[in-house]
This record gives C-alpha cells, structure tokens and sequence, in this order.
C-alpha cells in the first residue's frame, strides 16, 4: 500500500511556481490556488519487508487453497479488489 498526501488552500499574490490557468476558463477572474503533495510512501502490512504485487499474494491464497475452491472467495476477502481479481486468474490459468 502506497499513501500520499494532498493539500490545497488560498493562493497567493508572492513569486511563486503559479498552476498554470485553464485554457478555457469559465469565468475571467482568476483565483489563485495553491497545491502541495507528498513522496508516495510504502506501508508494509503484512509486515514481509519486501514488496508483493497483487499477483503475488493471488498466487499465495491458490497455492494455500489446494484443490478446494470454495476456500479462495474467503480468502480473497481479506484483500483489496486487485488480489481478488488476480486470484481469480491465478485459479483459471491453464
């Protein structure tokens, strides 16, 4: 899982790097805003300290499933929508 943080607030009048203005604008006052935003930075959650792509950890919930298919929906639950989807190709992969 990768976070990021946003921020946005007033603008402001100082030399500064400006967003550039729309191309189209809608209205013609402008009003300055400005936007900030953090490095992504990984969080390690199941604490394996290195990274596992979705297909992965797809790979891992068939492999502990064996031949029993009815164990993987539940253990799809436990991760986001990208696992179930590769867990489901893992499952149907020739």
């Amino acid at each position: 899982m990768h976070l990021v943080a946003l921020a946005t607030g007033p603008g402001t009048r100082e030399p500064i790097r400006e967003i550039p203005r729309p191309f189209q604008p809608a209205d013609k006052a402008v009003v300055p805003r400005v936007v900030g935003s953090t490095n992504p930075v990984r969080i390690d959650a199941d604490n394996e300290e290195t990274f596992s792509s979705a297909l992965d950890l797809a790979r891992r919930l068939v492999e502990r499933a064996g031949n029993d298919a009815g164990k993987l929906p539940q253990a799809a639950k436990t991760h986001d929508q990208a696992v179930a989807v590769q867990v489901e190709t893992v499952w149907h992969a020739p």
